[in-house]
């Protein structure tokens, strides 16, 4: 998830990076202006009318001490602890809000990263060795695994979404003891078991990367 610092301190530049991901998002501006507006609104309001109902609590004390009535005061802090409540509340809600959209906000592209509809747009960075040459056409990964029903990217795709597959069989063994191996020499796995957790642990986190 983006820092809410980010776009609140460069907003228009931010939401131009986010443009060149292509037309799979478009970041909502008027919404977040409008959110981030009555966040100012209502926080600065809550924070006016904590620093009221401080300053007048320590007051009755004092007028306490001293034999005063305070009769009139407190119920001054009475009505003002009311709003405040109704304050605290409604911001909590835009805050909740605000969180919702930050979460459908995806990373902003590097500016290395050259513009693009698709992969094909990619740019090739550098190519190390020499591609090997077989003497019969090589089949994809992808289809082998689907033959030897060992992939199954149907399933995952109604579990995680596209580009994503379950390992099945002798070829999830396989990948879990790889990932024991790794562990046992010290050497941390590149791809470890997937972890069955609550979503709410994924919030914030950077996930798509």
């Amino acid at each position: 998830m983006l820092d809410p610092q980010l776009l609140r301190a460069d907003l228009w530049n931010t939401a131009n990076r986010l443009k060149t991901r292509g037309k799979d998002f478009q970041l909502e501006l008027e919404n977040f202006r409008r959110l981030e507006t009555e966040r100012k609104v209502c926080q600065s309001r809550t924070q006016q009318l904590q620093a009221w109902r401080n300053a007048k609590s320590k007051e009755i004390g004092i007028r306490k001490k001293g034999g005063e009535d305070v009769s009139a005061l407190l119920s001054d802090v009475e009505r003002v602890n009311a709003e405040l409540q109704d304050a605290e509340v409604k911001l909590k809600r835009i805050l909740e809000d605000q969180q919702s959209l930050l979460l459908t906000i995806p990373n902003v592209p590097h500016q290395s990263v050259p513009t693009g509809q698709s992969s094909e747009d990619n740019r090739e960075e550098r190519r190390v060795g020499t591609p090997r040459r077989s003497g019969f056409a090589p089949k994809d990964h992808v289809e082998i695994g689907n033959k030897l029903k060992l992939l199954d990217f149907d399933a995952a795709t109604k579990i995680a979404g596209a580009r994503f597959t379950l390992m099945t069989g002798s070829l999830a063994r396989l990948h879990r003891n790889l990932c024991a191996v790794s562990r046992q020499r010290g050497q941390p796995a590149r791809h470890g078991p997937t972890a069955k957790v609550r979503g709410r642990s994924f919030q914030g986190s950077e996930k798509e990367n």
